[in-house]
């Protein structure tokens, strides 16, 4: 009889100790599976993780070292296209990709793209009726050539000048004038005008 309760009771242990390691390694396995697929929901397809997202999606992408390129084009001068780069501001650090886009939106940019490989922002424009501000530019038609000198805002102020004939230009250069020659520095315009296209012209000193 003894020997029999025995028996019961160490069937009965190892029944319990079965099923406390059982339910052990159950539990176990379902916490890893969530960990696993909490761990994936972070990955994109190429398997980089993104950065914590905000409870609406949106993640900023606009850190103290993002790079800020604004490109403009001008419809008169479609040969020439003014870049700029630089740091973002503290106005836009934190911003989400919406935000960026409605805050060069709001100054001209019409198309602006972020790379998150380059960490960088492209901002672009197309500028009608204006120049670049502050440059100075040489233009011609089929007949004569023109000179300006371009204000801040971009206006373009005919420098006064003896006429020039496009036939006064060599005929490898004139395609380029017709398109429109821009230089942002006074020497490098007074270089091309005097030595490149070997102008003898009168400059009107109080204007350039």
């Amino acid at each position: 009889m003894l020997k029999k309760g025995i028996v019961i009771f160490s069937v009965a242990a190892i029944i319990l100790t079965a099923s406390f390691f059982a339910g052990y390694f159950v539990m176990k396995m379902a916490a890893e599976k969530s960990n696993s697929m909490s761990f994936s929901q972070q990955l994109n397809k190429n398997g980089m993780v993104f950065a914590k997202q905000s409870d609406d999606g949106n993640r900023s992408i606009v850190d103290g070292n993002t790079k800020i390129i604004k490109v403009e084009t001008y419809e008169l001068l479609p040969m020439y296209q003014r870049r700029v780069e630089e740091r973002a501001n503290e106005q836009i650090i934190g911003y989400n990709l919406e935000k960026v886009k409605k805050y060069f939106k709001e100054q001209g940019y019409k198309d602006v793209q972020y790379s998150s490989e380059n960490n960088e922002i492209i901002a672009q424009k197309k500028i009608s009726n204006l120049a670049p501000s502050n440059c100075y530019i040489i233009k011609a038609d089929e007949e004569r050539v023109y000179i300006y000198k371009s204000d801040q805002n971009g206006n373009m102020i005919p420098l006064k000048h003896d006429e020039i004939s496009i036939d006064d230009i060599d005929i490898s250069m004139q395609n380029e004038i017709k398109n429109g020659k821009v230089f942002e520095e006074k020497e490098k315009f007074l270089t091309y005008i005097n030595e490149d296209l070997e102008l003898d012209i009168n400059l009107d000193d109080g204007v350039i």
